[in-house]
C-alpha cells in the first residue's frame, strides 16, 4: 500500500469520525424567547430562558398515554403555571410557538399544577427536536377526560422555542 493511499485511508477515517461525534453531540441547550407585546404587537420587552433556569424550577413528572407515542411514556418537566410565576406573568394574553411557528393560546387559566407541563424529558431522557424536543408542552392525558379533548391536543406543543405575552 503506498503513502497516497495510507494518507486517503486516514483522511477518511478522520472525515467519518468527525461526522459521527457531529452527529452524537448533545444538542445546544434550548432557549425560550420570552417576547411582552402590546395589542398593536408592538415589542414591549424581551427575555430568554435557558435550559439551566428550567432545572433550576421545581421538577414534576407524571406518566401518561398520549395520542402521539405507543404505551405509557414519563415525562418530566416544569408546570407551565411555575414557569409563569418565574416571570412574573399573571395577566395577559399567553401563546406559545414552536420551532416551525405552530402557535397556540393557553389562558393563564388553564395553567395550573397537574395541567400543562413544560416537559424537557421522556423516559428518563431528554428530548432532542427529531423527538418532538427539546421542550414539549403535555397534559397528564390519563388523568382527566377533559385533558382529552381536541382542543387540549392542539394546546400540546413540542419543540417549544417561545413565548408571546400580550399585554
Amino acid at each position: 500500500m503506498g503513502l497516497k493511499q495510507v494518507l486517503a485511508g486516514m483522511i477518511a477515517l478522520v472525515l467519518a469520525l468527525g461526522v459521527a461525534n457531529a452527529e452524537d453531540a448533545p444538542e445546544s441547550q434550548p432557549m425560550i424567547e420570552v417576547v411582552y407585546l402590546d395589542q398593536q404587537d408592538r415589542l414591549l420587552n424581551s427575555s430568554q430562558v435557558s435550559m439551566d433556569e428550567l432545572l433550576a424550577l421545581p421538577a414534576a413528572e407524571f406518566t401518561t398515554s398520549t395520542i402521539w407515542t405507543i404505551g405509557p411514556q414519563t415525562f418530566r418537566g416544569v408546570w407551565l403555571s411555575d414557569l409563569m410565576e418565574y416571570l412574573k406573568i399573571s395577566e395577559g394574553e399567553i401563546y406559545l410557538s414552536a420551532l416551525n411557528e405552530y402557535l397556540v393560546e393557553i389562558p393563564l387559566s388553564e395553567m395550573f399544577p397537574g395541567g400543562p407541563l413544560v416537559a424537557y424529558e421522556r423516559n428518563g431522557a431528554p428530548m432532542g427536536a427529531r423527538d418532538k424536543g427539546p421542550l414539549w408542552v403535555v397534559f397528564p392525558y390519563d388523568s382527566d377526560e377533559r385533558f382529552r379533548a381536541e382542543s387540549v391536543y392542539a394546546q400540546s406543543i413540542w419543540q417549544m422555542d417561545r413565548i408571546e405575552v400580550y399585554q
